[in-house]
């Protein structure tokens, strides 16, 4: 009978507790190509990628290493979290780096929400807005990029957008639904792969 995946975490993480570097090789092996696709996806830097990876492996193996894991079996959801809050700490400096400069100014509503929101609110609201804009890239036909960027992102007028892209006012909704069924297809197939 083959292991299943909690198992393998709960087996490697025990490992790495007792101070046994091959699990700690073994557990980078296992979910280093899942880290690196995660943040290709949302960075757009392969650079950028291998350096937050590299710091997500010493972040998680420092860690487990203090028993700040709680569930061993939940080894994968951990990397993940920590990679993307690894992520957001750098977009944030360079965020603060720019609005230093003057440079961000125009950026600024990206981060500001309402002052209830909790720090993972905030972080899970950036990291899904990221993951939207990735996927949007990723569509097939420009023209579906282009009317949902149009009206979701830049939330521009309905009318404007028809008479740019010579879209019937009557079938905008129809092109529309069409639209969003394609990234519906997409942004499923992505969440399965994360």
């Amino acid at each position: 009978m083959t292991e299943s995946e909690s198992d393998i975490a709960a087996t490697i993480v025990k490992g790495i507790l007792a101070g046994d570097t091959a699990a700690e090789l073994q557990m980078i092996e296992r979910y280093k190509r899942g880290l690196r696709f995660v943040l290709r996806r949302k960075c757009h830097d392969p650079d950028l990628a291998e350096d937050i990876s590299q710091e997500t492996w010493r972040i998680v193996i420092e860690r487990i290493r203090n028993n700040e894991l709680r569930d061993a079996t939940k080894l994968s959801a951990f990397i993940l979290q920590t990679a993307k809050n690894q992520l957001l700490m750098h977009f944030r400096k360079s965020d603060v780096k720019r609005q230093q400069t003057g440079i961000g100014e125009a950026l600024e509503s990206e981060y500001s929400g309402p002052l209830t929101q909790s720090p993972e609110d905030v972080l899970e609201r950036h990291n899904l807005g990221l993951l939207v804009q990735t996927v949007i890239k990723e569509l097939n036909t420009p023209r579906d990029r282009e009317l949902l960027h149009r009206y979701y992102i830049h939330e521009q007028d309905k009318s404007l957008i028809c008479n740019e892209l010579n879209v019937n006012a009557k079938n905008f909704d129809n092109v529309l639904y069409r639209c969003k069924q394609r990234f519906k297809t997409l942004w499923l197939a992505v969440m399965e792969d994360n």
